[in-house]
């Protein structure tokens, strides 16, 4: 079973596109790792991950008390949110609309952990049949039918 502690960076300046450009090369990288490759990458969108997986570590380790080594980059999604648009004036009274796309960053922390189950032994005293196939039920209904069928029927003159 996994335990998971989430972070979301939210409405951040920058195009998904770039931040998933930095993403996808520490997805499947280990946590310390990840942390190590984005503190030195000269890519802006690699402070704002750092900065985001840092919160997540943190939450992991003030919240739900699981020691920072063990810790695993479950999840890191880009998002896209919203779009801010505003007018760029051009020559002979034209306008061009500047749109400046806005992301959300969420990452999820967590480490793999054994559940120790409780196991209940009762003893019964019931006495397991062995189950039959299909055939074999059908086999022995009618062997039961023709057994109650020749005893109900009585010969000529006789009478039950």
């Amino acid at each position: 079973m996994v335990k998971k502690v989430a972070a979301t960076t939210k409405n951040l300046r920058m195009s998904p596109f770039k931040v998933r450009a930095v993403a996808n090369q520490v997805r499947n990288m280990p946590l310390s790792e990840a942390r190590a490759y984005l503190g030195l990458s000269q890519k802006k969108a690699a402070q704002y991950l750092l900065k985001t997986i840092n919160s997540a570590v943190a939450n992991a380790t003030h919240n739900s008390s699981m020691p920072e080594s063990e810790l695993k980059l479950l999840n890191l999604q880009i998002g896209e949110a919203n779009t801010y648009r505003k007018p760029k004036y051009r020559a002979r009274g034209r306008m061009d609309i500047m749109r400046t796309t806005f992301s959300h960053i969420f990452v999820e922390v967590g480490m793999d952990f054994v559940e120790e189950k409780v196991v209940k032994t009762e003893k019964t005293n019931q006495v397991e049949s062995p189950r039959k196939t299909v055939e074999e039920a059908k086999v022995t209904k009618k062997q039961e039918k023709s057994k109650a069928v020749k005893e109900s029927s009585t010969k000529k003159g006789e009478k039950a």
